[in-house]
């Protein structure tokens, strides 16, 4: 034992060891991602912040810059007017009387200004826009709008016609014209000044700050290139550079549009773009002494060199200090992780000691909760078996009782009590065992089709048998169902609609309504539909308090009227459960003295695989029921076909000596004395070619015995459901198939039959001889499973077979048969008949291979109407739709 510890504790402490070095290399993961983190956010914090300061920086380094080149340019400017107004003051003064004089004097003047004006010339220009200059007329110039605007001084750049160099003029008017001859004509000289080459201004558009990688260019106010310095790159592609300069992608929240604002408004601008990949500064600057606007532009990478690399050394040295301050930070940790890891390591020893102690005192609860669970649902099986097999008993035996003759009506009136009160037994037992089945999580949905007319009718007859005896008015009313085939489970669903109206029956008093409203609505689910249920009655109701725990199981309503009532309590937590399983809502509106309304939603899947189609053409209903008309207006536009509604029988008449009829539905006319007249009328109208239904609620036999008299060719019970119309006018078309017989389906079979208890096999065995059937019983599997390898082909019609019984159960011996070497096992149809009434039992039994579930206590009308659905076939009986159908119209 002590050996197997340590092995256990050395294998845990490697475990330990394990999990340990495992949390410390993910804390340390972790606190290096977190740095990492935290280094990448300061970073980024830090590269916008350098970015927005080296920004203003290199902007106020190139405002001092640029303003220093711009005044250096004024004052080159400045000079050249200067030195304009003096040779105008010369030229005033000679007063030259012909072009040749004019020309010889500017020729001298010239020469003496080489030495100070080199690549300049003098420029004189007359009235009519032509100019002068040393080497004779030149033409003249473009610029003649500026001449004709009479300004004081007017400078452009112009460049030359005959050579590709670009000149800069500056012009001044003369105080007065001189008038001088040119040949024939008198001409006025009006400006005089000078032309300089653009290429000498080339040294002072250079910039060694920047050293000399910048670029300048001369703009007209429009933006128009005039000219550019000798060191500037082809840059700004085309002709107009303020197009250029507004395509540009903009850094630091600039735009050329706020940079051309500042330059109108203070006459220059700055700015901060890319262009071509590469990062700019430019300026705009109007010239005080020229009609000129400069564009410096240099790249940034020229712009406060110094500051840039002070920042890149400082960002170096910060990442350097992170990463060693993450090394150590790191070095700590594992120190310090490793100190408390060998403080931790004993800890954890004893605790695991302790935990051990604590897992195995849990798992030996486990088992026993587990043992618990299974022997709750062994018991649970048990207990419906168990139950189920006297009632079987009590109920078969009272049957019997019923069916004697020569019984007075004293004791007819006692054994209806006894069945009465068994089958209340009954439905006690299924909710307690119900409810413990869905408190354990037993309760599984069987998906199959199911007919809402068939759920109705089955429903209605037993809820009307109770509402009559209370004397209570009970009405069923359908809403718009387009889609009565569903798929569902249709015992839990039937189960949920007499639970609710079972609780609206025993809670309303005598004299009171019960009302059932079924609605369709559209579903959001494809291929679904949204089924609204309403059970209203006008009975005793609830008090606000005891709606909040309507739901809850055992809750029953407590006062001097509602004592008196039977039940569990269990009925709505059913009902609530039932519908949670389904996907669906359940609600309750309740006032006291004033009745309640338990309204339920659920999504159903509509089944596709019924055939709904009908030769029917067209339909006529004669009624003024709103409620009916909607519903039928509904369904016909379902299964198009061609309906119309009138509410009186004139009405009727009109219509039909237009329109062909091939059926007319009659509602509200019952009471009518004129009936028989009104149905003799519409035949003569529709002819024998069409059929006449009376709908209507069914509340007696008279009804019926009045609308036979009537002449119409039926009857179709509300609330109306198109397959119970169909069925009525099948059963009129093949009512020549049919033969007159009230014997029992059952006369004259033969069945094999499994039932370990000698009173359940003694009751079967009477009453099937009372149907005319007869039965061999075996009382356990093993012995059915044994006998019937030697059966012959009609010798048995069915199995009915029990499902719990000793050596072999039902279920194991069916799979025998099924399987066994007898062929007649394959065919031969096999009837669960158990008290195991569960939903997943009766799908227990079908997956073993049988036909149907028939739970006991046995209805032998449960049993005539199952062995209706096979029909006899070499010895063995098989499910047959058709004959079914024929059978159940000759019934």
């Amino acid at each position: 034992m002590n050996e197997k510890r340590k092995r256990t504790n050395k294998k845990w402490k490697y475990k330990t060891n394990q999990s340990d070095w495992h949390t410390l290399f993910l804390v340390i993961v972790a606190f290096v991602m977190l740095v990492s983190i935290g280094v990448v956010s300061f970073l980024r914090f830090y590269d916008s912040y350098i970015d927005g300061l080296l920004y203003r920086e290199r902007l106020t380094q190139m405002k001092e810059v640029t303003t220093q080149l711009f005044t250096g340019l004024e004052d080159v400017v400045q000079n050249q007017w200067d030195n304009t107004d003096v040779l105008c003051s010369y030229v005033e003064k000679e007063e030259p009387k012909t072009a040749q004089k004019l020309q010889a004097f500017m020729a001298d003047q010239a020469q003496l200004n080489k030495a100070e004006q080199k690549g300049a010339h003098l420029v004189a220009v007359d009235n009519l826009g032509r100019y002068l200059t040393e080497e004779g007329w030149q033409g003249t110039l473009v610029e003649m709008n500026l001449l004709l605007s009479e300004s004081e001084r007017i400078s452009f750049v112009s460049k030359s016609m005959t050579t590709s160099q670009t000149f800069m003029y500056f012009l001044q008017r003369l105080d007065e014209p001189i008038v001088m001859q040119d040949g024939d004509r008198t001409v006025s000289l009006i400006y005089y000044g000078v032309a300089r080459e653009m290429e000498q201004l080339n040294p002072y558009f250079t910039c060694e700050a920047y050293d000399n990688s910048n670029s300048v260019y001369v703009l007209d106010k429009q933006g128009m290139r005039l000219f550019r310095s000798q060191n500037s790159s082809s840059l700004l592609q085309g002709y107009n550079a303020y197009s250029t300069l507004e395509q540009m992608e903009y850094l630091h929240e600039n735009s050329f549009s706020e940079a051309k604002h500042e330059l109108d408004r203070v006459g220059r601008g700055y700015a901060n773009a890319v262009l071509e990949g590469e990062e700019y500064y430019y300026a705009l600057y109007q010239m005080d002494h020229a009609d000129w606007i400069l564009l410096f532009l240099v790249p940034s990478s020229h712009v406060a060199t110094d500051v840039v690399v002070m920042v890149d050394t400082t960002v170096r040295l910060i990442l350097i200090f992170a990463v060693i301050l993450v090394a150590i930070s790191a070095l700590v940790i594992i120190l310090l992780m490793g100190f408390q890891q060998k403080k931790a390591v004993e800890a954890e020893r004893q605790n695991s000691e302790k935990l051990e102690k604590v897992n195995e005192k849990l798992a030996e609860a486990v088992t026993v909760a587990e043992k618990a669970t299974k022997a709750k649902s062994d018991f649970l099986a048990n207990m419906s078996h168990d139950i189920r097999t006297p009632m079987n008993a009590i109920v078969g035996i009272t049957s019997l009782m019923a069916r004697e003759p020569g019984l007075s009506d004293h004791l007819h009136g006692y054994i209806s009590k006894v069945q009465m009160s068994s089958q209340h037994l009954l439905s006690l037992i299924n909710d307690v065992l119900d409810m413990s089945k869905i408190e354990s999580s037993g309760v599984t949905l069987n998906d199959e089709p199911v007919n809402f007319a068939e759920l109705i009718g089955q429903v209605d007859n037993i809820i009307r048998s109770q509402t009559n005896e209370r004397g209570q008015s009970f009405q069923v009313r359908v809403h718009a169902l387009a889609h009565e085939y569903v798929i569902s489970d249709n015992v839990r669903l039937r189960q949920l609609l007499l639970n609710l109206l079972s609780n609206a029956t025993k809670y309303t008093p005598a004299g009171g309504k019960v009302m059932l409203d079924l609605t369709e609505e559209a579903c959001e689910k494809t291929g679904y539909a949204t089924y609204q249920i309403a059970v209203t009655d006008n009975g005793y109701g609830m008090t606000p308090e005891f709606v909040e725990h309507i739901f809850e199981p055992f809750t029953r309503s407590e006062n001097s009227v509602t004592n008196k009532i039977q039940g569990t309590g269990l009925g709505m937590a059913i009902a609530k459960s039932i519908v949670d399983l389904m996907g669906g809502t359940i609600s309750v509106e309740s006032a006291l003295n004033q009745g309640s309304r338990f309204e339920v939603t659920l999504p159903l899947k509509i089944d596709y695989n019924v055939d709904m189609t009908t030769e029917i053409g067209t339909v006529l209903l004669i009624s003024e029921d709103e409620v009916l008309r909607h519903n039928l207006l509904t369904v016909m536009q379902a299964v198009r076909v061609g309906f119309y509604m009138v509410s009186t029988r004139a009405e009727a008449m009109e219509l039909m000596k237009k329109q062909n009829m091939d059926v007319v539905l009659l509602n509200g006319h019952l009471l009518d004395p004129d009936l028989s007249e009104t149905v003799a009328d519409l035949r003569r109208m529709t002819g024998d070619t069409s059929l006449i239904f009376f709908v209507d609620y069914v509340q007696s036999d008279q009804m019926e015995d009045r609308v036979k008299a009537s002449g119409m060719d039926g009857l179709i019970p509300r609330p109306f459901f198109l397959s119970n119309l169909l069925r009525a006018m099948e059963q009129i078309r093949n009512v020549s198939l049919c033969v007159e017989d009230t014997a029992s389906t059952l006369k004259g079979l033969h069945f094999l039959c499994a039932e370990d208890n000698e009173l359940n096999a003694e009751i079967l065995e009477t009453m099937l001889k009372m149907e005319g059937a007869s039965c061999t019983i075996f009382h356990n599997g093993r012995e059915i499973v044994e006998a019937f390898k030697t059966v012959k082909p009609g010798e048995y019609d069915a199995i009915l077979m029990d499902v719990q019984m000793p050596l072999m159960n039902g279920l194991d011996a069916t799979r025998a048969i099924r399987s066994g070497e007898n062929p007649l096992g394959k065919t031969i149809p096999i009837l669960a008949m158990t008290a195991n009434a569960f939903s997943e039992d009766i799908q227990n039994s079908m997956s073993a291979g049988m036909n149907a579930h028939i739970s006991k206590p046995i209805d032998i009308r449960i049993l005539e109407r199952e062995m209706s659905r096979f029909v006899i076939r070499g010895g063995g009986r098989e499910e047959n739709e058709d004959f079914s159908a024929i059978d159940q119209i000759c019934k």
